[in-house]
């Protein structure tokens, strides 16, 4: 079973792997990367996919929580709980931070590429982040923040989930852009701080939906009229273009979720539907599953391959002499690209597991 996907921990090995949940990830990653080759953030295809692209991976967070603590199993002291996170997630994250660094120098000195190294090396210190890897630590600051509620708060679910929210609104309203923040290097952190407090606030939100859905979606209603639910689910899926299309400024990574209303409105039908959707019609798809089993891997490793591809069709249609419009040029790319994904995940499974996760030597 890998252990390079983005969710809590391994399962149980007495648990049945949920399937439906790797077709959630392959869909979600897939979509990521498409987003970055495109970086045509106003297209409405774009626009209507990135208001769930990255909550699913929150959501189903939130139903790992879920299906793990079902029926009892071992009880883990918080201390067992953070370690066991921070292995799984911060362990990759610094490691490729790193990697990315070496790679940025050498963008650098090859290609005269202009990059603030100093201020990737302090984001990835802070935890901030920088490039695709920002998503890791807000991923397992939310889920931390989940699990304290769970044994803390869970008494207070209603506050909990409006402090939440208003966090994320108010960060996003007055802060994510607000030009003032960059009137100094004490504003800027500050800035980022905030930011950061409202990226684990979206998170947290979705991790909370994603574990109480799970008591819905494995009830003996849902499973007799999951094809209804499914076909309702397309519907919804579909709809939400429309007011997806009337949010402007949607960035998670900024904590930027325009206007709150319709972006929580959207998001939560958009990755509910989806898991439904995975979950009736794309548990068994090999390929769609291949990504999203290897989901971690693929996430931070597309950026940087993603510069190289297009450093290759650029040089291939100068070469050629040939024009290929937008639209042909980002799909040959993003072909490219998940190709190269596939030979990179085997690398990395095969070969380099350290690079995912520490290797400790049995005595």
């Amino acid at each position: 079973m890998n252990s390079n996907t983005l969710e809590l921990n391994n399962f149980n090995t007495n648990k049945q792997r949920l399937d439906y949940l790797d077709a959630v990830k392959g869909i979600g990653i897939l979509l990521v990367v498409f987003y970055h080759v495109y970086e045509n953030q106003t297209f409405w295809f774009t626009k209507w996919f990135s208001t769930f692209m990255l909550p699913v991976f929150y959501v189903v967070t939130g139903i790992l929580i879920s299906y793990k603590n079902e029926g009892g199993g071992v009880k883990r002291s918080c201390k067992q709980i953070v370690l066991n996170n921070i292995q799984s997630l911060l362990y990759p994250y610094f490691v490729f931070s790193f990697l990315y660094i070496i790679f940025y120098l050498f963008k650098i000195m090859v290609f005269g590429k202009n990059e603030d190294i100093v201020g990737d090396i302090i984001n990835a210190i802070t935890l901030y982040g920088f490039s695709a890897l920002w998503f890791l630590p807000s991923l397992l600051f939310s889920k931390l923040l989940f699990i304290f509620y769970m044994k803390k708060l869970k008494r207070f679910s209603v506050v909990f989930i409006f402090c939440l929210v208003m966090i994320s609104s108010i960060v996003s309203i007055f802060v994510s852009d607000n030009p003032i923040f960059t009137t100094s290097v004490c504003f800027i952190w500050i800035q980022k701080s905030l930011i950061m407090l409202g990226r684990i606030s979206i998170g947290t939100i979705f991790v909370f939906l994603g574990y109480y859905f799970y008591s819905i979606i494995k009830s003996k209603t849902f499973v007799q009229n999951k094809n209804t639910i499914s076909v309702i689910s397309i519907i919804l899926l579909i709809g939400i273009i429309f007011p997806c299309n009337f949010n402007f400024g949607v960035s998670i990574m900024n904590s930027s979720i325009g206007n709150p209303f319709l972006f929580y409105l959207t998001s939560v039908i958009g990755s509910i539907s989806l898991v439904i959707i995975c979950y009736s019609l794309f548990s068994k798809c090999k390929i769609i599953n291949f990504f999203g089993k290897n989901s971690l891997i693929v996430f931070v490793t597309h950026s940087g391959l993603i510069f190289f591809v297009r450093l290759f069709t650029d040089l291939l249609y100068k070469f050629a002499e040939v024009y290929v419009s937008t639209s042909i040029t980002v799909m040959i790319q993003y072909i490219l690209v998940l190709i190269i994904e596939v030979f990179i995940v085997i690398v990395i499974n095969k070969i380099f597991p350290f690079f995912l996760k520490p290797t400790i030597k049995k005595k």
